[in-house]
């Protein structure tokens, strides 16, 4: 499987401040060993800092870690959405700087924040971060030098703005505004057309622990969201911000395929989501998602067929990554 959406430590990101990669460096080696083991064996991680994943990527063999398809720090402006990981540039220089500063460091990924976030303290996720013309020179930057664009998206704007620019996957895509949060079709219609990848934000750990009102109000208005994007025949992979609460540990992306089938995706489709659909939206399509003469020898073993009941995703036998067993 494939997991298509930004890691981080477990660590709530309002006290992630490292000024140093060091003492992250055993922590993050312990979280791929267990997102490898419950059956990840691609991730792309869509945020750090200083590069933290680059390095561990390269010091960690690839039979102990999942294959990682890097961002770097996100691209976000002064003082934006997790500006604190490094990652600010402002105007078409620096903004062209930073597409290649991540190209040279061996990113296959750019990550924006065109959206601010309500995890950065005074951001908003309603401000829209970048225009129209510095998110197209993104995209475009990026795509010139062989890599793909992810932009996070929760304002309106934003999204249309993304969709416009041409990026290849949108994170989130939850559409929210000073009413609330409502779908505009006319933006899932385009989505489709485009054939553009929406990553949306799902999976956590079951629970029976009440919500204030307020939070399971707008929360179901995201998963109606959701459904309504799955039935309009979206090209929807899963991501989950794994390691960003308790309830969304590393490890976790079993429970988001489970989540999809909830919210209408047929059994089918959630296992090609998964696996072929999330290969074409990191860039591996060819070498991941299928069985086919020269791709990576990376399995995974249930103990039944998840076409039959999608549970059996949880139910891991072992794991292959790289033709070893590594579970």
């Amino acid at each position: 499987m494939c997991i298509c959406a930004g890691t981080a430590p477990r660590t709530p990101w309002r006290t992630w401040r490292p000024t140093t990669t060091r003492p992250f460096w055993r922590p993050h080696a312990r979280l791929r060993r267990t997102t490898l083991a419950t059956g990840v064996t691609t991730v792309r991680d869509l945020g750090d800092r200083d590069y933290l994943t680059l390095a561990l990527r390269d010091k960690m063999p690839p039979t102990q870690r999942p294959d990682i398809i890097a961002a770097g720090p996100p691209v976000t402006t002064h003082g934006g959405h997790c500006h604190f990981l490094g990652g600010e540039a402002e105007g078409a220089d620096a903004l062209r700087a930073a597409v290649r500063e991540r190209a040279e460091r061996g990113c296959h990924v750019v990550k924006v924040m065109a959206s601010g976030g309500a995890m950065t303290p005074g951001s908003n996720s309603l401000q829209q971060q970048y225009d129209l013309s510095d998110l197209r020179l993104i995209a475009d930057e990026a795509h010139r030098r062989g890599l793909t664009a992810a932009a996070h998206a929760h304002a309106v704007p934003a999204i249309a703005d993304v969709i416009e620019s041409g990026f290849d996957t949108i994170e989130h895509f939850s559409f929210m505004s000073p009413d609330g949060v409502g779908l505009r079709q006319d933006l899932v219609d385009e989505v489709v057309r485009r054939g553009t990848f929406v990553s949306v934000t799902v999976g956590m750990l079951p629970s029976n622990a009440p919500l204030p009102p307020p939070v399971a109000a707008r929360i179901a208005e995201f998963w109606d969201i959701v459904a309504k994007v799955i039935a309009s025949g979206a090209r929807v992979v899963p991501g989950t911000d794994s390691g960003i609460a308790p309830d969304k540990p590393h490890g976790v992306y079993p429970h988001a395929l489970l989540q999809l089938a909830e919210l209408g995706m047929p059994t089918r489709d959630v296992l090609r989501s998964a696996t072929t659909e999330a290969a074409k939206a990191v860039g591996r399509a060819g070498r991941k998602g299928a069985l086919r003469p020269c791709a990576d020898a990376d399995l995974l073993v249930l103990g039944s067929s998840p076409v039959d009941d999608l549970s059996a995703v949880t139910d891991i036998h072992a794991v292959y990554r790289a033709g070893h067993r590594v579970r």
